[in-house]
């Protein structure tokens, strides 16, 4: 596995973390849990959110949850 399949499945696996075990009963993740799980595996969170958000999860910003 090359480098860029690795990175892929790192950030796979990650999203998937995320979903299972980051979001509640609702489908809604904390945007600062996104932060601190991506800080971490060296991750851009913000794609990441974007990413969840296109899975229809629905991102805490501390506020309001936003969906795209």
């Amino acid at each position: 596995m090359n480098a860029e399949q690795q990175e892929s499945m790192r950030y796979a696996n990650l999203m998937l973390e995320l979903a299972t075990q980051a979001a509640d009963e609702n489908g809604r993740i904390s945007y600062s849990e996104i932060e601190k799980r991506c800080s971490t595996a060296e991750v851009d969170p913000c794609s990441m959110a974007h990413d969840l958000q296109s899975e229809e999860y629905e991102i805490d910003y501390g506020g309001e949850a936003a969906q795209a």
